[in-house]
């Protein structure tokens, strides 16, 4: 059986996923999805309906833990009180985004990206191994898998 998880973004950069229920797929490679799940309770979703529907599953993902934010190149970014990180944003380009004048539209985007900690994946995945990727002194991503 082949199994299917669709994956969209709206305008207001939220990423939500809907699923085919009852299969189950051989091999799920997910590559840097779960952190555009705002919220822990959608992330914590998306790796239950992960963990049902693929018998084997390879998700990568970046690391709390590395000091450059992917998505907006900003040093220590992920790690700045959200407030401060609004902030930033209505008033620089960063990275992936342009600069957003709208409170409301930047503070949407800064928080559609949550960055996991390695103990939450843990959590996540109970009975997945993480294997961390490094730069230089730096865990850069996890890759978590079952295989």
């Amino acid at each position: 059986n082949i199994c299917f998880i669709f994956f969209f973004s709206s305008r207001r950069r939220h990423t939500r996923y809907i699923s085919v229920t009852g299969v189950q797929t051989c091999a799920l490679p997910i590559y840097s999805v779960i952190e555009h799940l705002s919220g822990i309770e959608n992330q914590k979703l998306f790796a239950k309906e992960v963990q049902r529907i693929g018998k084997y599953y390879f998700i990568q993902t970046p690391a709390f833990l590395f000091p450059l934010e992917p998505h907006f190149l900003f040093p220590f970014f992920h790690w700045i009180p959200r407030k401060v990180r609004i902030f930033l944003h209505m008033r620089f380009n960063l990275g992936w985004f342009e600069k957003e004048l709208d409170f409301k539209k930047a503070e949407l985007n800064v928080t559609s990206i949550r960055i996991l900690k390695k103990k939450e994946l843990k959590r996540f995945f109970p009975n997945g191994k993480i294997i961390t990727e490094w730069f230089l002194c730096f865990p850069k991503s996890y890759v978590i898998t079952n295989m």
